[in-house]
């Protein structure tokens, strides 16, 4: 299943992950564009001058790099390689090769499915 697929399972993954419990949001009420665009929100008050600086997205990443309460996305290898595995984007016998291309382009992968994710749910 190709990654542009909203059926594929990182899309439900991202919006998992979202958790605003630190900020007295309850996310489990929330749908899932209240909980995009809560999270959207936070980074943009956290973020506002990388913004300006160095564009939304390349922010954005950082930013989930530095692991926000708000988003609790996996940043542990071996975590990151058993989701890779389970979504069949590297095998289980994967090469050192693959692996290492999957962890150098995780926070860049998730940032894109968030923002397209937002994209297709109107959230800006």
């Amino acid at each position: 299943m190709k990654t542009n697929d909203f059926k594929h399972p990182v899309f439900q993954y991202i919006i998992y992950c979202i958790d605003g419990l630190e900020y007295g949001q309850d996310t489990e009420k929330m749908t899932i564009p209240e909980k995009l665009q809560f999270v959207l929100n936070t980074f943009r008050n956290e973020k506002r001058y990388e913004i300006v600086r160095i564009g939304e997205y390349e922010a954005f990443k950082d930013w989930l790099m530095g692991l926000p309460s708000s988003i609790n996305i996996d940043y542990m290898n071996y975590k990151i390689i058993q989701l890779a595995k389970l979504w069949k984007s590297i095998p289980d016998n994967a090469t050192e090769k693959q692996e290492k291309k999957i962890l150098t382009n995780w926070f860049n992968f998730i940032t894109m499915k968030f923002f397209m994710l937002c994209k297709k749910h109107k959230v800006n």
